[in-house]
Order: C-alpha cells, then sequence, then structure tokens
C-alpha cells in the first residue's frame, strides 16, 4: 500500500466525522475543507512518526506539508529517502 492511501485511510477513519467527505482526492485541500486542524495535524503528525518511523521537526509542521495528501506523501518520501541515503 502507498504512502498516500495509508494516510488517506487514516485520515477518513480518525479523522473525518461527515460521511460524505470521504474519499479524498490526491490534489484536495484539507485545510479549505475543514477535515484538517490544528488538533487533527498534531494527532495525523503522531499517526506518520509511528506508521513510518519517522521524525517531523517543528519547522516541516508548515500548512503547505500538511494541505493535501499528495504533500504529506511527498514529505514522508523525503524523510524516508533521507533517513536511507
Amino acid at each position: 500500500m502507498r504512502p498516500i492511501d495509508k494516510i488517506r485511510a487514516y485520515i477518513e477513519k480518525e479523522l473525518i466525522r461527515d460521511h460524505q467527505m470521504k474519499d479524498l482526492k490526491e490534489d484536495q485541500s484539507l485545510f479549505e475543507t475543514g477535515v484538517l486542524d490544528s488538533m487533527g495535524i498534531i494527532k495525523l503528525t503522531a499517526y506518520i512518526e509511528t506508521e513510518f518511523n519517522i521524525k517531523i521537526s517543528d519547522q516541516e509542521l508548515i500548512p503547505d506539508n500538511f494541505d493535501r495528501l499528495c504533500s504529506i506523501e511527498k514529505l514522508i518520501s523525503q524523510k524516508t529517502e533521507s533517513r536511507i541515503g
């Protein structure tokens, strides 16, 4: 399963209350739709760090990294590649 699919599944199960918001698109804004807020970012960050065995720094906790599923996947890829490389 791709990282983006794991993230989507987590968000849909744990953070979305409105059943009409299911089936998130990769480039859909999670902030504009109300899917993510400050508490949601904290929960999502904890999940990502555990699931992908990475550490997200305070400097990386910016909207650009968490606004869209594709942005989150890019952050995860960068963190895992830097750990390997």
